[in-house]
């Protein structure tokens, strides 16, 4: 099962049949199986007829066994996305403003699309005017009342404003002097940020032998921060492999020490794409 893309609530599931499908492996999550024979053969049927070989007329999702049946999926605090109610204010020529009736706050994110048409394949996201408000610390909580939709501005255009909120949330909202330890079966490698948020100095302390430091960027065009989850693409020269993407989980969080579960692959120049490297707890520290 995977999402359609954060803050969207949306999913997608992918059946698999008995075809391997690696590209799927370590990145979704396995939460069923086809247990009869004729449903499997009715999967790979559909797997072998190839793109737009197959057409599904109806899907009919339905509960049958007792703990499917008492499981309520409005007591699991899950995320909704809502419109945020506010004022927009033009500068012509300058800039757009959205100014909110209420504040977002830690665990929600705002996001905007635009459209100079109103066409429907003109819609893009504002990636520049994405906010995120990460959890905060005991003496504050965070919040954002004004923001910058873009600077400067279309001569005419068209807004699509999002707020997802995520109760409960535990994720930061930047990398800004927080330290990322991985735990690898080899050792640990560790990604200290400095002011920037985007760089800084890594340090893999092996389980034997003499560790390895040195400086490290990330690909801020690739980096995702979400309430509970971040993405990074590192390039760290001095150690091997040398690009790797990390991804973590965020389960708890304290004012300064967040824990959760990483999963990070490494680039493979053989496979040209990245391949599974480690997976194990990681702790963020400040």
């Amino acid at each position: 099962m995977a999402n359609s893309g954060p803050n969207t609530n949306g999913s997608q599931i992918f059946f698999t049949g008995s075809v391997s499908i690696p590209s799927l492996n370590n990145i979704h999550t396995v939460f069923g199986l086809v247990t009869d024979t004729p449903s499997q053969g009715v999967i790979d049927a559909i797997i072998a007829a190839g793109d737009n070989g197959s057409t599904i007329t109806g899907i009919s999702i339905s509960r049958t066994d007792a703990a499917a049946v008492a499981f309520n999926e409005f007591a699991q605090n899950l995320p909704t996305v809502v419109q945020p109610s506010g004022s927009l204010a033009v500068s012509a020529g300058v800039s757009a403003t959205w100014n909110f009736s209420e504040p977002i706050v830690s665990g929600e994110v705002f996001r905007v699309f635009r459209s100079t048409t109103l066409a429907s394949e003109s819609w893009a996201e504002l990636k520049s005017a994405r906010r995120h408000i990460g959890i905060g610390t005991s003496a504050s909580t965070p919040s954002l009342a004004v923001t910058t939709l873009e600077n400067p501005i279309e001569p005419k255009a068209f807004y699509n404003l999002s707020v997802a909120r995520h109760p409960g949330a535990v994720g930061p909202s930047d990398l800004v002097n927080r330290t990322i330890t991985l735990t690898l079966s080899s050792g640990t490698l560790t990604f200290a940020f400095n002011a920037s948020g985007s760089a800084g100095t890594t340090t893999f302390l092996p389980t034997t032998g003499n560790s390895l430091t040195g400086p490290f960027t990330t690909f801020t065009n690739v980096t995702t921060m979400d309430p509970n989850f971040i993405v990074f693409i590192t390039d760290t020269p001095a150690i091997i492999p040398r690009y790797l993407r990390v991804k973590i989980g965020c389960d708890t969080a304290t004012t300064n020490l967040i824990s959760g579960q990483h999963s990070t692959q490494s680039y493979s120049t053989i496979e040209m794409d990245f391949v599974p490297f480690a997976s194990g707890p990681v702790t963020i520290t400040r």
